[in-house]
């Protein structure tokens, strides 16, 4: 593949991966919700799922989508059910802060009154908070991760996208496994490069956006805007 022709194909990634959509929202709830951490490994395995289509337009699996119609519309429907169920997450996510606030200023309340003697046991209420932290975190790390790429990978009309626009770039009969390597790595890195810059926009201005009031209003705000999503999915299938 010529330089131009690489760029012409990054440019096009590129606009792909700015479009604003329920994959933004995602990477953007991540961030807000858990730290840049969990934004990333969101962003990244977004990358992964787009990658997988990219993959599978190379090597023509993507045709079944058109051959088949209905496995098509399946993989639609479960991207419609998958935002649903984000949007689900999304409330459960604010409604869990919010107890987690009471509980915490309700235990800061009940600190002094309790005797230093209940504190000597064998592991400190420190140690296992943090080892309780530690495994939240790993947990919801992979959740992060998984999310981004169900959010990618259940989207069949990336097959469309990769295929009709592979096309106009290289001749089937061209391909190589080096050309084959580029126009997948190519969406890949930008996708997943793309996402991790707004997740470090994003965690700037985290301190403002997880105020109280405005974190109970984005999240109401996501939950309705993925639901708005998911019928409009349901609308065309």
């Amino acid at each position: 593949m010529e330089l131009w022709s690489w760029l012409a194909l990054a440019g096009v990634c590129l606009l792909g991966a700015i479009s604003p959509g329920p994959s933004l929202l995602l990477v953007c709830q991540q961030t807000l919700d858990n730290s840049r951490y969990h934004g990333i490994a969101a962003a990244w395995g977004h990358a992964t799922g787009i990658a997988i289509w990219a993959l599978a337009s190379v090597f023509g699996l993507s045709a079944l989508l058109a051959n088949f119609p209905f496995l098509f519309k399946f993989i639609q429907l479960l991207g419609a059910i998958f935002l649903f169920w984000l949007a689900y997450a999304c409330f459960c996510q604010r409604q869990s802060q919010t107890s987690s606030v009471l509980q915490s200023d309700s235990g800061k309340q009940q600190t002094y009154i309790r005797p230093n003697s209940q504190l000597n046991t064998h592991q400190s209420p420190q140690t296992s908070t943090v080892i309780s932290s530690q495994t939240t975190t790993q947990s919801s790390l992979f959740q992060a991760l998984r999310n981004g790429f169900f959010m990618a990978f259940l989207n069949p009309k990336s097959a469309v996208f990769f295929t009709a626009l592979f096309s106009q770039f290289v001749a089937i009969d061209s391909l190589n496994w080096l050309t084959a390597f580029i126009l997948v790595a190519t969406p890949w890195l930008i996708d997943g490069f793309w996402f991790t810059q707004v997740v470090f926009t994003i965690n700037k201005l985290r301190q403002w956006l997880t105020n109280n009031t405005i974190s109970a209003k984005l999240n109401y705000l996501m939950a309705s805007l993925y639901c708005l999503i998911a019928f409009s999915v349901l609308l065309t299938w």
